[in-house]
């Protein structure tokens, strides 16, 4: 016979001990969330706001001027202060902070005991789209902001119709997108560069127009750019100086027509 002392409680006997030991649990977590109720080590005590688009993009971080302040993030992250940290609604954060229209994306965390942290990602502008006054435009073809007169110095985007944008905005931002894909293949072709970009024109019958900003006009249309863009560098090569106003249609399929602009 098993000692009774070594033999296992009975069925009961282990409910009743189960019980018990929830209820104690519940009774330590009730009295360890009094405890930390009570202690001001876990209440809100500041709110850093930490902006990433430099280390985001790549960017030098002395050369990066943020386009949102510190005190507009936190004023729209609206944390109470003096309140429990667990408390704290992050979603809530991450909503206001995303009103500013600079702020790309936002991510809100408890950095305990006592400080919640606001990491913000800006947008980058990469073109200006010229449709009752200039608009701020990012690599994602995102129209974020009215642009302001101290940060003009991008590519304007010029004959999109704001009809059109209003009745299929699809196929405005379809035309942004190829737009900011004519740039990058611009910027990847190494026969020109974004930076010599002062204008892209589009027509719902030619197509796209960049124009230098010396003024020459290359004409691209619908076609793929790559190919467009080897014939150009062929016809530098062979002696063709896009420094001096020109028009030179690369639409066609197999020709270049360079012609004087009056």
């Amino acid at each position: 016979m098993v000692h009774p002392l070594l033999a296992p409680p009975a069925p009961r006997r282990r409910q009743r001990i189960g019980w018990l030991l929830l209820a104690c649990a519940v009774l330590g977590l009730v009295w360890a969330g009094g405890a930390i109720a009570s202690d001001y080590r876990f209440w809100v005590r500041q709110v850093v706001v930490e902006n990433v688009t430099a280390q985001a993009n790549g960017l030098d971080p002395m050369a990066f001027s943020p386009h949102c302040s510190a005190a507009e993030l936190r004023h729209l992250a609206d944390v109470r202060r003096d309140h429990p940290i667990w408390k704290v609604d992050l979603a809530g954060i991450v909503q206001g902070v995303m009103q500013h229209p600079w702020v790309a994306s936002v991510e809100a965390s408890r950095r305990w005991p006592d400080t919640v942290v606001v990491r913000v990602t800006e947008h980058r502008p990469v073109l200006l789209l010229q449709q009752d006054g200039l608009f701020y435009v990012n690599a994602q073809a995102e129209v974020f902001k009215r642009a302001r007169g101290s940060d003009l110095d991008y590519p304007v985007l010029t004959g999109l119709d704001g009809e059109l944008a209003e009745r299929n905005p699809a196929v405005a931002r379809r035309i942004l997108r190829e737009a900011i894909a004519l740039m990058e293949q611009v910027d990847t072709s190494g026969e020109l560069s974004s930076l010599d970009l002062s204008e892209i024109r589009f027509d719902s019958q030619d197509g796209f127009t960049l124009v230098l900003r010396s003024g020459t006009q290359l004409a691209f249309g619908f076609a793929e750019p790559s190919e467009r863009l080897e014939r150009l560098a062929k016809l530098r090569s062979s002696g063709l100086d896009t420094t001096e106003p020109r028009r030179i249609d690369l639409a066609p399929a197999t020709v270049a027509l360079v012609s004087p602009l009056l």
